[in-house]
């Protein structure tokens, strides 16, 4: 479909460390500080995502070190959870380890920003929501992150997988790419990966992010 080699790193804004994949978290509980840990099953995110079928649902994949990352989930909190207008749509943030000082003790401090708000966040140790976002995107031998998705209320999450998203935006080198309809394409297109010809468009600079975050959820929000 879309997105399917910026999804894995590749592309991204940051560089992905294939040993990534080994880190583990030392919790054998499922909750670790405030952040869900998701090494054993996906169960306690699925049930998240269908507990509010009947809303329009958010979801974002970050590093907790890369900077583009850090980045953007300031971008998420101002643009989803500190404005008026997109507060009809229910958030989830996962953390996942893509980088080598990603761990669960820097995926708890960067979850300190949205600390006291009634937002569920995952730590994807072993990165099993990264590869079903991926899977559900026509990307299944990648790993998604640094993405910001977008899902329409009645999206179910069944024995099927993650459904695919309605409208998606990604950092790539550089610039914000999104799904085709997410937001106006720029009339240069001279940067979108070749690989992304046809499925995304180039919409903005990597430094807009949070105000093309905001359009995008905006507009998203009109429409449910």
């Amino acid at each position: 479909m879309f997105f399917a080699l910026s999804l894995a790193g590749a592309l991204g804004a940051c560089k992905a460390e294939p040993a990534a994949t080994e880190k583990t978290s030392a919790s054998a509980t499922a909750t670790v500080g405030k952040l869900t840990d998701l090494s054993v099953s996906l169960d306690s995110a699925r049930a998240e995502f269908n507990a509010k079928t009947q809303k329009p649902r958010f979801l974002t994949l970050l590093s907790p070190t890369c900077g583009a990352c850090v980045h953007g989930a300031q971008a998420v909190k101002l643009a989803m959870v500190d404005n008026p207008a997109t507060r009809s749509i229910v958030p989830m943030v996962v953390w996942i380890p893509m980088l080598d000082d990603d761990s669960l003790g820097s995926a708890n401090e960067a979850s300190m920003r949205f600390r006291d708000l009634p937002i569920p966040q995952f730590w994807d140790s072993r990165q099993r929501f990264g590869k079903e976002v991926a899977r559900s995107i026509g990307a299944p031998d990648w790993i998604a992150w640094d993405i910001y998705l977008f899902y329409p209320p009645g999206a179910r999450w069944t024995d099927a997988g993650l459904p695919t998203p309605e409208a998606a935006l990604a950092q790539v080198g550089g610039v914000v790419v999104g799904t085709r309809g997410t937001l106006p394409p720029l009339a240069d297109q001279g940067r979108l990966p070749k690989e992304m010809s046809g499925k995304a468009d180039v919409v903005g600079e990597q430094h807009h992010l949070e105000a093309l975050l905001t359009r995008a959820a905006e507009a998203f929000a009109k429409r449910h």
